[in-house]
């Protein structure tokens, strides 16, 4: 998979730990969306996994997007973390 371009996401984790003096934060990112938390309508985020169908996560919650398998570690520096 494409990792290159902008996926929608949901962060779900924030861990913090100082290494050598210096608080270092990283966030578990999840590629995947869900309906009851979304800024736009449901439909814009089709795009993003064409043939996928909403599934349900292992707390029972419906998401749109990849499963966990997918998710990352991504440190708060990461030109890949938008805030």
């Amino acid at each position: 998979m494409d990792r290159g371009k902008w996926y929608p996401s949901t962060p779900y984790i924030k861990k913090e730990e100082i290494v050598n003096g210096m608080k270092k934060v990283e966030y578990r990112v999840g590629f995947r969306v869900y309906p009851d938390n979304l800024s736009q309508p449901f439909e814009n985020y089709k795009k993003f996994w064409p043939g996928k169908n909403l599934m349900k996560d292992n707390r029972n919650q419906t998401y749109y997007g990849d499963n966990d398998n997918l998710d990352e570690w991504i440190p708060s520096y990461s030109r890949r973390i938008q805030k």
